[in-house]
């Protein structure tokens, strides 16, 4: 794989007086354009769980360029135009993928949307039936389950991440029009809006130079949970205990970062790494091991996930904390941290070959308000990572006991 296929440059400027990225990427067959903001599911109000989320899936059709949303997607299949959205816990991200030619049209047409944003009743109640089915889907799925148990866990038991990324659509349904129609201008406005733009050449209107500050955070968040460990089971309709053993790391942006990402891919996602060895090829316990470092604007959590029978998950879990704990003393040796680099570079490389990966790469620390590393800098970051700093950092956020979520057939925890 060539790595001028990655060879981007990120350009600091503004787009229709906010602040933008542009994302020179000459070598790409497509081209992106998005808007972010910074009003993440955490934000929402407590009445209004979900809230955000709903916003993101009215966005598209709510607006005064179509007549109707079927003009709007055959427009769109005319053109080549792939639109989608995204909610997560700290950002909303609505973005088009074009023909490099179309890059400005694009652009254009996702601001003049936002411009022209309303929210009708109709628009958003009609749409509570869709998100009732998304998070009935998605909830579905044991390591969806795990995931959004382990947030609320690592956030505060009061902090339902499910119900406020997802919708809460028995509260969304009792809302008063008013209200929702205050929350999407108050978060959604033009004024909230940043631009990250991924082409050759940039959209129509880009100024380069200094940009305009970034949107303040509007809401609260629930407060952080400053403690470690801990143990949360849930019951689940399935066959395996899922589990998640979840360790506090640094939040986006932090210098540990790299060598967070590095540390994760020594114990996890390859065949050489040290819990697959432990779990899958040693002990036949479980199938795989997935893990990954997600930093947030206020802290970070690096995560390790499998599955194993229930008689054996009790062992499991025993065995891979020994196995972190093994590296968090210094067991790494200069060989596995040489392998651990080569793997995670290829690794790396091959999930940001998809364009919304490459999207969440850069808009993701743009929109945290960290200045935007390109792929070849972290990578370069990672590859001088040295023995001494990787037992370090080992250390400092492996030591801590994680906070372990089981979900599966075993006995609930309160």
């Amino acid at each position: 794989m060539s790595d001028t296929y990655f060879n981007h440059v990120v350009h600091r400027g503004s787009y229709r007086d906010s602040p933008a990225i542009w994302v020179e990427a000459p070598a790409s067959p497509f081209s992106i354009v998005s808007l972010w903001f910074r009003s993440g599911a955490r934000f929402d109000p407590a009445d209004l769980p979900g809230a955000a989320h709903l916003v993101e899936h009215v966005f598209f059709r709510a607006n005064g360029l179509y007549a109707s949303d079927v003009e709007r997607l055959r427009a769109n299949a005319r053109r080549g135009f792939l639109a989608n959205a995204v909610t997560n816990a700290e950002t909303v991200r609505f973005f088009t993928v074009c023909p490099n030619e179309s890059i400005s049209e694009a652009a254009g047409e996702l601001w003049q949307m936002l411009a022209t944003a309303h929210l009708p009743v109709s628009s958003w109640q009609n749409e509570l039936g869709a998100i009732a089915g998304e998070d009935g889907e998605s909830r579905a799925n044991p390591w969806n389950e795990l995931y959004w148990t382990s947030m609320a866990a690592l956030y505060g038991a009061d902090a339902d991440l499910a119900k406020r990324i997802l919708g809460d659509v028995a509260a969304l349904a009792k809302a008063r029009p008013e209200s929702m129609a205050s929350f999407a201008k108050e978060r959604f406005s033009p004024d909230k809006a940043m631009a990250v733009v991924i082409s050759p050449q940039p959209p129509d209107g880009f100024e380069e130079g200094n940009s305009a500050s970034l949107p303040r955070v509007v809401g609260t968040k629930p407060p952080a949970v400053s403690a470690a460990g801990g143990m949360t089971r849930c019951r689940f309709d399935c066959d395996r205990v899922h589990v998640a053993l979840n360790y506090r790391s640094a939040p986006e942006g932090d210098p540990d970062q790299p060598t967070l990402d590095l540390l994760v891919h020594l114990l996890s996602n390859t065949w050489s790494s040290r819990l697959v060895g432990a779990l899958r090829l040693e002990n036949n316990m479980a199938y795989w091991v997935d893990g990954e470092n997600i930093g947030f604007s206020d802290g970070g959590c690096a995560r390790f996930t499998f599955s194993a029978a229930p008689a054996e998950a009790e062992r499991a879990v025993a065995l891979a904390k020994k196995e972190i704990a093994a590296v968090a003393e210094g067991a790494t040796t200069d060989r596995q941290l040489a392998d651990a680099k080569r793997a995670y570079r290829t690794y790396l490389l091959s999930r940001h070959l998809t364009q919304e990966e490459q999207l969440e790469w850069h808009g993701w620390q743009f929109a945290l308000g960290v200045e935007p590393k390109t792929l070849a800098q972290h990578l370069k970051e990672a590859e001088t990572v040295s023995l001494e700093n990787l037992n370090r950092v080992a250390g400092r956020y492996l030591k801590p006991a994680p906070i372990v979520v089981e979900l599966g057939p075993v006995d609930e925890t309160s």
